[in-house]
């Protein structure tokens, strides 16, 4: 049986490593912080086949062998290092992150050495390609279908306290990423239009939804996945937006931070962040919480037709929700693999209904309940 090495033994990945040590599956987690490792590990059968190993890429390198799984839940700008290494030793690869170009790069020669390198499987991206996948498929089947009518289409997902404080959100790890991904430009469809947003917080509008109203914000670049998920470039596409879910006054909370972004220096920003960190936490027992919303609506030229998909999970100390979320998803890419059923080369979430019909029954397995309608 093919070994699994782990990478990075952080707040997002407990869950999803104890699931592997769990499963038998040979499993070797490699962090800088050997004891931080151990930790995850501890309290868990001793049959369990996991070992612990500090990491260094030189190590993993000389550790990996052909046919062997990494999933790296590393910081995004290592994983194209962690995939030459792969692509050398003649090992997969599975990653939680957005694909980027130097990782799409890789797709020639993944795919020469029959390799699988799976990206996006996480919450967002992952679980939401999931959703808006499925729901694709479940119109296109449906008696409503026609490529004439309008569509609406919104992906929301966000991290949020259980129970919400002045500040609206707590910090589960550095704010510096947060903060840097306030600043990245948004690009997605209201009215029809193609629509371009340079600061987030410029965009941000309330939304209600499960019965709870949010504020919400459009995230990246949202136009890429009409074509990855099947919309015709012919059809009416009224709204599309992948966007940011945040509790009703994060706006205003948040102003004062929003004032010191546009001007700030990494160093004015590593400085926020330590502050934030300090202030805005997540405290030992304290609740976090993740919702996810993927809607579809078909209108005009028929009977309308409304479909949602959503999650709303709480969770708290080493099983928060944020983490179950997040890892418990690369489990599931890695037994894709395992099994022979991922794409060759460079690939997102999975595509095909049968593979996210399997993970979707794993959500609920993981005692995850999904929220349709």
């Amino acid at each position: 049986m093919s070994v699994v090495h782990w990478l990075g033994a952080g707040l997002s990945s407990g869950a999803g490593i104890r699931e592997l040590a769990r499963s038998g599956r040979p499993l070797t987690l490699w962090n800088r912080t050997v004891e931080k490792a151990r930790a995850v590990l501890a309290g868990l059968d001793a049959k369990s086949a996991a070992r612990v190993e500090a990491f260094e890429p030189a190590a993993l390198k000389r550790a990996l062998a052909p046919g062997d799984i990494a999933v790296s839940m590393l910081p995004a700008p290592m994983h194209p290092e962690i995939a030459r290494i792969c692509l050398e030793r003649k090992a997969h690869l599975v990653t939680t992150s957005y694909l980027s170009e130097p990782m799409r790069a890789l797709n020639g020669p993944a795919e020469a050495e029959g390799l699988s390198f799976v990206n996006e499987s996480g919450l967002d991206p992952g679980i939401d390609h999931l959703f808006a996948h499925k729901l694709m498929a479940d119109y296109r089947a449906s008696a409503a279908f026609d490529p004439g009518r309008e569509l609406e289409f919104v992906s929301y997902c966000g991290g949020i306290p259980k129970v919400p404080g002045d500040f609206k959100y707590k910090f589960s790890w550095s704010p510096v990423g947060v903060l840097r991904a306030l600043t990245n430009p948004a690009r997605c469809v209201e009215d029809g239009r193609e629509k371009k947003t340079a600061r987030v917080w410029d965009a941000v509008s309330r939304l209600d939804i499960l019965g709870e109203r949010f504020e919400a914000y459009p995230n990246r670049d949202s136009i890429p996945y009409l074509q990855e998920y099947g919309f015709d470039p012919a059809w009416k596409v009224r709204t599309f937006v992948r966007g940011t879910l945040r509790l009703d006054g994060w706006a205003a909370a948040w102003k004062p931070i929003f004032d010191k972004i546009p001007t700030a220096t990494p160093q004015d920003l590593e400085k926020l962040s330590a502050e934030l960190w300090d202030k805005h936490a997540y405290r030992d027992g304290e609740q976090d919480r993740v919702v996810l919303f993927v809607e579809l609506n078909a209108t005009g030229g028929g009977r309308p037709w409304a479909r949602h998909l959503a999650l709303d999970e709480c969770g708290s100390g080493a099983d928060t929700a944020m983490t179950r979320l997040v890892s418990l998803p690369a489990v599931w890419a890695v037994e894709m693999v395992a099994g022979g059923r991922a794409p060759k080369g460079v690939s997102g979430a999975p595509k095909d209904i049968a593979e996210i019909d399997r993970w979707l029954a794993r959500l609920g397995a993981a005692g995850i309940s999904l929220k349709t309608a």
